[in-house]
């Protein structure tokens, strides 16, 4: 079943759709790197891969490209970049929510008779693209475009789970009201990727569509239900404890600085807040609700991991529990990644690859759904 893939990164979509059964036979990027790491692997290899931008590309150069006919073509798939969606903004655009946070905090220290250092005044210098004005929205209605224009038999979008928050949602309802002028039967999936065998809890958002088929549901295999018939989730000391040697160090995991000495006083599956009056911590060196969430975290090696970030500061987790980064190899196996995916580009380039990447189990757990359709 051949497949175009839009958006492709570093091919996490194209593994779970090669997983599923179907034929990769484009990809199409803009990234030079990632260009290159789909070069790299067996995945990808034999399918035509063009390093451009899909707004000044048609359906047609595509096809001509790929030397097929819209006839040939059973599924297109893709994730629009989903940075102007993401939840991170609504830290960030305005630091309100920041400033909600901080200001419970002091009612609490001040109810407690405690000292809060923290400001309670928004910042003047933080400011953010709105997403109505960042160009990678219109991406979304750009692959719809391109959708139709090759017309296959269905498709596959991917995107972030902030995509459905009220400043956003209405480039989700215009992108499935489109599909289905076009004559596809549309269905949208909110989805968790550790219910599907990924050692890793990241919430994304599906719109599958046929123009023949009507579409099941992806199949939950895992579950953190003891007493369920499914498969238990995946711990990350399953995922990648095969890389815990120096056989795989990097010299990028080492962490060293202001905080690292204040690393071996955080328990596995906590972050800042253990070093802070909240946890107990005897000489505190911040105050809760102070710091971004992943500040500090760490890993517990019984549990699944948060969701991996494609462009993480030096100090924000999620990081190992023996005190150190993630290594590459293991962010791609709390990816879901093969064994042995190669990665082209410096440590920065890889990490943001792998953190912008669908993780393919998840992919596979979706593309069936079109596939067994």
């Amino acid at each position: 079943m051949k497949t175009i893939s839009l958006f492709s990164g570093a091919g996490g979509l194209d593994i779970g759709a090669s997983m599923a059964g179907a034929e990769v036979v484009c990809c199409v990027d803009t990234d030079a790197d990632s260009i290159e790491t789909l070069k790299l692997n067996q995945f990808t290899q034999k399918a035509t891969i063009l390093k451009a931008d899909v707004s000044e590309l048609t359906g047609e150069y595509i096809l001509s490209k790929c030397g097929i006919s819209q006839l040939d073509v059973d599924f297109v798939i893709g994730g629009p970049p989903c940075q102007s969606f993401s939840k991170n903004r609504y830290w960030t655009k305005s630091g309100e929510e920041s400033l909600r946070r901080r200001k419970q905090r002091k009612e609490q220290a001040d109810k407690n008779g405690e000292q809060f250092l923290a400001k309670v005044e928004l910042s003047k210098a933080t400011k953010n693209i709105d997403v109505d004005e960042d160009e990678r929205t219109s991406l979304v209605m750009e692959y719809a475009r391109l959708i139709n224009e090759i017309s296959p038999k269905g498709f596959l979008f991917e995107n972030v789970q902030s995509i459905t928050h009220p400043k956003n949602k209405k480039y989700l309802d215009e992108f499935i009201s489109f599909m289905s002028e076009c004559g596809y039967k549309v269905r949208e999936f909110r989805l968790s990727s550790e219910l599907f065998g990924v050692p890793q809890k990241r919430k994304r958002v599906f719109v599958v569509g046929h123009k023949t088929k009507e579409l099941g549901e992806p199949i939950v295999t895992h579950s953190s239900d003891e007493e369920s018939d499914l498969k238990p989730l995946t711990t990350a000391k399953e995922a990648i404890g095969q890389y815990d040697s120096s056989e795989y160090f990097e010299e990028g995991e080492v962490m060293d600085g202001r905080w690292s000495q204040y690393l071996p006083d955080i328990p596995p599956g906590m972050n800042y807040k253990a070093l802070t009056s909240w946890a107990g911590y005897e000489n505190p060196v911040f105050e809760a609700e102070t710091k971004f969430w992943n500040f500090l975290l760490k890993l517990h090696p019984d549990k699944i991991s948060w969701t991996i970030p494609a462009s993480p500061g030096p100090w924000i987790g999620p990081l190992h529990w023996d005190n150190r980064r993630l290594r590459t190899v293991e962010m791609a196996a709390l990816q879901t990644f093969p064994h042995g995916y190669e990665f082209y580009g410096s440590r920065r380039s890889k990490v943001r690859q792998i953190g912008n990447a669908v993780p393919p189990l998840m992919a596979k757990a979706v593309m069936d759904v079109l596939i067994k359709s």
